[in-house]
């Protein structure tokens, strides 16, 4: 049996996180550093720091990347050609509908800052699809995105 190689990523609040090299090779961002560090398969690799990243954040995207493991790469051409569609996997909108908005403005700057781009485009998605749910009054999104006061009328 073939063992997957790990790779550790230091979050913010220093805690190491285990990760497949599989998976988070998803992650343009990782993906760059491990091959600028010339990744060989017997390399002794140090834990890489993310210092954007939470580890709560961290281990939620790591949960989407393995439910996302078999996924083809999608490339630019076929984002863009995709990018006003707004359908995405029901158990995507079951995962990001049982967060918190605040926790999912912050995978999105995670994603964003890990460059994956699947991922990111997902929550884009989602959330345009809150904004157009609640017919669009500021007062409707300032209370979907959890804003308060702060909407301007």
């Amino acid at each position: 049996m073939e063992m997957t190689r790990k790779i550790d990523l230091v979050t913010k609040e220093g805690t190491t996180v285990s990760v497949e090299q599989t998976l988070i090779m998803k992650s343009l961002t990782i993906r760059d550093v491990l091959v600028n560090l010339g990744l060989e398969e017997d390399t002794k690799l140090e834990p890489i720091p993310i210092p954007n990243c939470s580890a709560e954040h961290l281990r939620m995207i790591i949960k989407w990347l393995e439910r996302h493991r078999t996924d083809a790469d999608v490339d630019d051409e076929e984002r863009a050609r995709n990018r006003f569609n707004l359908d995405i996997p029901e158990d995507d909108r079951k995962m990001f509908q049982a967060m918190h908005i605040d926790d999912v403005a912050k995978l999105l700057i995670t994603a964003n800052y890990l460059d994956i781009p699947t991922f990111f485009d997902q929550l884009i998605k989602f959330i345009a699809n809150l904004i157009n749910d609640n017919n669009s009054t500021p007062e409707a999104i300032g209370k979907v995105l959890n804003m308060g006061k702060r909407v301007a009328n």
